[in-house]
């Protein structure tokens, strides 16, 4: 009998980087005997539909087919909310959550299947590559994978409970106001179903990681740049690493560990470090950039389908 998993994911207003998203996701590898469907939600005027319906109309393979899940405000979790309970309809068995802005190794949805299929309650990976797309800066982040919301997979079941207990519902309901991942206790919420109350078992992490490496880059653009230290090549994020905007305007500075993440200078993309993914896309991204001379954001995002 066939399985079947999701991927979902929740865009806003980036379909130039949607597009590039897609590209991956509906041509990853899975185990024999398995499909998969691409959830995206976003709200209606969300020009991310036209992107969705390219996709959709051109598949291929194991994915079976990328529909829109609309979601009535842009607060994260009703997006989310929109797409777990579409893939939950759709008869899929474990869901994996990608950011819209990242673009993953083909083996990533296989990763999480494979984990899932020896016993695994959560799976993730633990390290990112950060890539500057203005500057085309790059740094490598890890460590913190019980906190990397997008990235997780879980098994439906668990995405229920998550979505009972924290994912907001209805507009006007009390918890419409919890807007962001972060925020949430997605450990809690998700009990029973996660080993002993821990968010991501580690061994199911380094299963993970290592069967996707280091190919997970997620594009830092627009606003987003200025929440993202890139320290120089070789250094760690210390006390006096600048928040930088792409224009050059300081905002603040960061500590040597952000959060739970341990933060490197990997240098750039016109001198790549070893293992950085050799994804054309990323050059021309880059390249475009500089030429308009602003990173990708949503001005640039909404110029051309």
């Amino acid at each position: 009998m066939t399985r079947h998993a999701a991927i979902i994911l929740a865009t806003a207003h980036r379909r130039r980087l949607l597009d590039l998203c897609l590209a991956r996701l509906c041509a990853q590898a899975v185990p024999e005997g398995w499909t998969y469907t691409v959830y995206v939600s976003g709200t209606a005027e969300d020009f991310g539909r036209a992107v969705v319906a390219k996709h959709a109309a051109t598949l291929a393979g194991a994915c079976t087919t990328v529909r829109w899940a609309q979601a009535p405000t842009d607060l994260i979790g009703h997006k989310l909310r929109a797409c777990v309970e579409a893939a939950d309809a759709g008869g899929a068995e474990l869901i994996l959550w990608v950011g819209d802005d990242d673009l993953q190794p083909l083996t990533r949805l296989g990763a999480a299947i494979e984990a899932h299929v020896a016993g695994a309650r959560a799976s993730g990976v633990k390290g990112y590559w950060y890539l500057d797309t203005h500057s085309g800066r790059i740094a490598w982040w890890e460590g913190g994978y019980r906190w990397y919301g997008a990235g997780v997979a879980l098994p439906t079941v668990a995405w229920r409970r998550i979505g009972q207990r924290v994912l907001p519902g209805e507009v006007g309901s009390e918890v419409q106001t919890v807007p962001d991942p972060a925020a949430w206790d997605i450990e809690r919420a998700a009990e029973p179903w996660l080993y002993n109350r821990t968010w991501l078992h580690p061994a199911h992490v380094v299963a993970a990681h290592r069967k996707v490496g280091k190919g997970i880059v997620c594009l830092c653009h627009g606003r987003n740049l200025t929440s993202r230290p890139f320290p120089e090549k070789g250094k760690l994020a210390g006390e006096r690493v600048p928040i930088e905007a792409p224009d050059g305007s300081i905002h603040g500075y960061f500590p040597q560990w952000i959060g739970s993440f341990r933060v490197m200078g990997m240098g750039n993309i016109d001198d790549p470090p070893p293992g950085f993914p050799d994804y054309p896309e990323l050059r021309d991204l880059v390249r475009e950039a500089r030429g308009a001379g602003r990173g990708v954001g949503i001005a640039a995002a909404r110029a051309r389908p």
